[in-house]
């Protein structure tokens, strides 16, 4: 008998192995196909049927459909979900029904945690597709996972889905900086912590860029899609705006382990502001597949980090920065 359940455990562990290494292969495979094709085709009626077939079936939302315990849609639009984990988030409706293709092409029978709220669910495109980003791709940390005791500077914080996953991996010894210029993103951001009963964050109303200025704001109808460059927006609004190294010694924060940037465009002014931060060994994570002036920001950022001594790696428009040595 004991022989029997012996060579059970075994078979149920080769198994469960097995299935995970054929998830993570499918899931390379299908990133792999994804990133052919769209270099290989133009943007026609094919890749789009692609895409729309990959995202019917194979969909990061089906998994984050697992691991959310309640969804609610609040008085004020909010969009309220709890993580089996416990981790709350509040979500910002947005103006339109703008979404990619994880949303568009999903089958909503899946995603049963969302069966109350229906087709509603499309105004929350920005806020879920950004949730999958962090809690099942976990895109910020390819190459260097947060400690407990870490100072982590979230740059783009928006409502604070990496603020609020960095807060709980960096413990009461850490802390997060989440810095974010647009007002109703920002208080979003702050009800986030607050839900949260984290300590741990200090929050800075301001944009991040080359120097210490005022610009013009484009709110997009997307609460993830503001930016200083003029792009789909329904208001325009003026921030104060201010380099990274500035902001920084402004506050106090004399250490850095790790900084993450997605402010839309403007990370290539950002990191010619930020010199001391590179020079103090901290490891750089910037969303870089903006295309500014006809070219993607990865371009420029890239050659950037290299001359600035950084080791570099570039995965679907992230720069992933480690420094040599």
């Amino acid at each position: 008998m004991t022989n029997k359940v012996n060579t059970d455990k075994i078979k149920n562990e080769l198994v469960n192995k097995r299935n995970i290494y054929m998830t993570d292969f499918k899931k390379n495979l299908i990133d792999f196909g994804i990133s052919f094709f769209n270099k290989l085709l133009w943007q026609n009626k094919y890749t789009i049927n692609l895409k729309k077939y990959i995202f019917k079936y194979i969909n990061t939302l089906y998994e984050l459909n697992k691991i959310i315990s309640k969804v609610q849609i609040l008085s004020d639009d909010t969009l309220f979900i709890i993580l089996n984990d416990g981790t709350r988030f509040y979500g910002l409706k947005d103006k339109d029904t703008i979404f990619g293709g994880k949303l568009k092409y999903a089958n909503l029978k899946r995603l049963s945690k969302f069966r109350e709220i229906g087709k509603n669910i499309w105004y929350y495109s920005g806020f879920l597709e950004t949730l999958c980003e962090q809690y099942i791709d976990d895109i910020y940390e390819k190459y260097y996972k947060i400690k407990k005791g870490d100072i982590v500077v979230d740059v783009g914080a928006n409502v604070g889905i990496f603020t609020i996953k960095a807060a709980k991996e960096v413990g009461n010894d850490g802390k997060v900086i989440a810095v974010e210029p647009e007002g109703e993103c920002l208080s979003m951001l702050q009800r986030n912590i607050q839900e949260n009963k984290l300590r741990n964050v200090l929050v800075i109303q301001k944009g991040v860029w080359i120097k210490k200025d005022k610009l013009k704001f484009y709110i997009s109808p997307s609460s993830t899609g503001h930016s200083f460059y003029e792009s789909i927006h329904y208001k325009v609004a003026e921030i104060e705006v201010d380099s990274l190294d500035n902001i920084l010694k402004e506050y106090g924060i004399e250490r850095t382990d790790f900084v993450k940037l997605d402010i839309e465009g403007a990370e290539v002014e950002a990191v010619k502001g930020m010199n001391e931060v590179l020079k103090s060994g901290a490891k750089i994570v910037i969303a870089s597949y903006h295309l500014i002036n006809n070219d993607f920001t990865y371009k420029t950022i890239l050659p950037y980090l290299r001359e600035k001594k950084f080791k570099v790696h570039l995965q679907k428009g992230i720069v992933y920065a480690i420094p040599k040595g």
